[in-house]
């Protein structure tokens, strides 16, 4: 019994000394919020995508569209990032995402050189009425200027479209 008592206070002493503390995590409230990304950033337009094709599935319908976009370099493409919203109605979503209420539907993107294209798989009938698209092309540098003032590649991937804009736009 004594040898149980003596692991147990021993594992809870370790757990004590090893465990994290509130300190330890950086706090979204610590990034530096004046932060400024250099010029060379690409910003677009909302863009009104209608060039929609369709392949029928399964078990559901994949739509796709395509922006080509000659900032959008190899270079980019490996090692730099793209962040991409959809405006559909009042709403705007960072892709990817999922879309539960008028159809469940799942929007994401990829990236090649010189081309941005957007994908919908809808698992239920679904009427894309010209949803608007924008998107931020960052260099690799952009990010290393961006991970100094304490925001990650994680980070900027999870950034909403008011965030995004008000932090690559200024």
């Amino acid at each position: 019994m004594k040898n149980h008592l003596f692991l147990i206070a021993g594992m809870a002493l370790l757990f004590l000394v090893t465990s994290c503390r509130k300190t330890d995590v950086q706090s979204e409230t610590s990034l530096n919020k004046e932060t400024t990304v250099p010029s060379s950033l690409k910003t677009q337009e909302w863009k009104s995508v209608t060039n929609w094709t369709s392949a029928k599935g399964e078990k559901f319908i994949t739509y796709t569209a395509y922006i080509t976009d000659s900032t959008i370099t190899s270079t980019v493409a490996k090692n730099g990032l793209v962040l991409a919203f959809v405006k559909n109605g009042a709403s705007i979503n960072a892709m990817p995402y999922q879309e539960k209420t008028t159809s469940d539907s799942y929007w994401h993107y990829q990236v090649a050189e010189g081309v941005i294209i957007f994908s919908v798989d809808a698992y239920s009938p679904v009427e894309l009425r010209s949803p608007e698209l924008k998107y931020f092309v960052l260099a690799q540098d952009q990010i290393k200027h961006l991970e100094t003032a304490g925001y990650s590649k994680t980070h900027l991937m999870q950034l909403t479209y008011e965030e995004a804009e008000e932090l690559l736009n200024k």
